[in-house]
């Protein structure tokens, strides 16, 4: 199985002991550099993710053949994140997300204001901002 595990802002403190368990047998555990500090005491393979996700792909085969993978995001996955990739790649029925808080919806609640009616879209990966302000004011 590929589990996708969302991780909030403070880091390892805000899984449950479900995605601790989960990330600790897995026999690959993939996630950018931040998150995989997180886990210095991890004992199998770590897979820092980059822009290459055909090469995290062909990780996450070799992988899943010996046992379950565990790759980590920010916040919820599903939310302008990996696992949609994932889920594409490998099929809803192998891939397993266990979301987290998303970054707006903890930052909203430090701030104290109702998160209703913002408009969520990204920026990430997106040449020039065009096409991102077209999509606001869409709306």
């Amino acid at each position: 199985m590929i589990y996708v595990i969302g991780i909030g802002i403070s880091g390892r403190p805000s899984l449950a002991a479900p995605a601790l368990e989960i990330i600790s047998r897995a026999g690959l555990l993939a996630g950018g550099a931040r998150h995989l500090a997180e886990f210095a005491d991890f004992k199998g393979a770590r897979l820092p993710v980059t822009a290459d996700l055909d090469g995290l792909a062909k990780a996450v085969v070799m992988a899943s053949k010996k046992g379950d993978v565990a790759v980590l995001a920010t916040g919820d996955p599903l939310l302008y994140g990996i696992a949609a990739f994932l889920i594409r790649r490998f099929g809803k029925a192998r891939v397993e997300v266990m979301p987290n808080v998303s970054v707006v919806q903890e930052s909203f609640s430090r701030i104290k204001e109702s998160a209703n009616g913002v408009l969520i879209t990204s920026a990430h990966g997106r040449r020039g901002l065009g096409g991102l302000v077209k999509e606001a004011c869409a709306g």
